[in-house]
């Protein structure tokens, strides 16, 4: 026995496409099912393992953040042996939607799956993942604020300390710009601090909810830029920039539950060891276009309804689509009906009325 999808044309999808192919099951022997499905998934997944005593745990979840379901064969009975094969068609989605997304500890898929279910046996199943390319442009509305200011310190010995502040021109980035800031490091100890650096990094939560909760994190570096540290009791001003790269990959985790992301500008003092260093670390807001918040935008058409349209010109919900659909038409048919698309009577037509 087999069950395979065949798609008619493999190839990279984009959100309003049309997925067409076909679910080939064959049968060796009379086999009793209780149906046959076919459905498109958005899966969002995340794995990874732990340490606890001397043992590994597997940590792990799943969660389909979109779901079209076809029914092929609806009824329970009897197969008999041979091959059998079935048409399906989805329209992918538009609209806000996780784009593709593959790491280390989880990932977002988009598969086509078709499965037999067997009564009281183990179903025949078959998985496609399809290759989906989603736009991810991510809108940022630009601070208003004239200056951020935050500050960290710490005392090394008694009566000695060290401090520092960061000065932001704002909270919000577009990528390809320049991050311009102030660092103003006070030492006020007997210790040389060492150099002071700052790192652009994003941030990747894989979240298992348990219970109990798990989540991991992935720090991704983005860009960075050091100076050298300062004496003891000084006082000193870093004017520091951060180019951005335009090519930063800013996933879209809209729809998901498993998977969070942020982007965050971490300050650090690193001090002569045996002393922890001082660090002050800032969420940032990074974007691909830039809002103006005093503007008013005109709000966007809602997304086209996800439909498979028939070459007939009729309309069918994909979710409910039947292999062997029934058409329906809203032309009246009947004796007192006339068809709107005949031409006028002639002359010698209308006499004789």
């Amino acid at each position: 026995m087999s069950c395979n999808i065949i798609l008619n044309k493999p190839r990279v999808f984009h959100p309003r496409d049309n997925i067409n192919g076909r679910v080939v099951v064959s049968f060796d022997h009379e086999e009793h099912i209780e149906g046959i499905r076919c459905s498109f998934r958005g899966r969002e997944q995340v794995h990874w393992t732990e340490q606890k005593d001397k043992a590994i745990v597997h940590v792990g979840a799943q969660s389909d953040f979109l779901v079209q379901n076809i029914v092929l064969v609806g009824e329970e009975g009897y197969m008999k042996p041979g091959a059998y094969e079935y048409q399906f068609s989805f329209t992918l989605p538009s609209g806000n939607i996780p784009s593709p997304f593959v790491e280390e500890f989880g990932s977002i898929r988009y598969l086509v799956q078709a499965k037999v279910d067997r009564a009281s046996k183990v179903d025949y199943k078959d998985e496609y993942e399809i290759k989906f390319e989603v736009p991810t442009t991510q809108y940022v509305e630009l601070s208003q604020n004239e200056q951020l200011t935050y500050q960290v310190g710490k005392e090394i010995n008694k009566n000695e300390y060290a401090a520092m502040f960061l000065i932001l021109e704002s909270d919000t980035y577009v990528l390809g710009n320049e991050m311009s800031f102030t660092v103003e490091l006070k030492n006020r100890s007997r210790l040389k601090i060492r150099r002071i650096q700052a790192d652009l990094s994003l941030n990747i939560q894989f979240i298992s909810p348990g219970p109990p909760t798990k989540c991991k994190i992935h720090k991704i570096p983005i860009t960075m830029v050091e100076d050298e540290g300062e004496q003891k009791g000084y006082t000193r001003l870093y004017n520091l920039k951060l180019k951005i790269p335009p090519d930063v990959l800013l996933p879209n985790f809209g729809s998901c539950d498993l998977l969070k992301y942020w982007c965050t500008l971490k300050i650090e003092a690193l001090l002569p060891s045996p002393h922890t260093n001082l660090i002050l670390e800032k969420n940032i807001k990074l974007g691909h276009v830039a809002i103006d918040s005093k503007k008013k935008y005109v709000p966007s058409a809602p997304p086209i309804t996800d439909v498979h349209l028939f070459a007939s010109g009729h309309i069918e919900c994909v979710s409910e689509i039947n292999p062997n659909p029934i058409f329906y038409s809203n032309e009246q048919v009947g004796p007192n009906n006339t068809d709107k698309d005949a031409p006028p009577p002639s002359y010698d037509e209308v006499i004789k009325q």
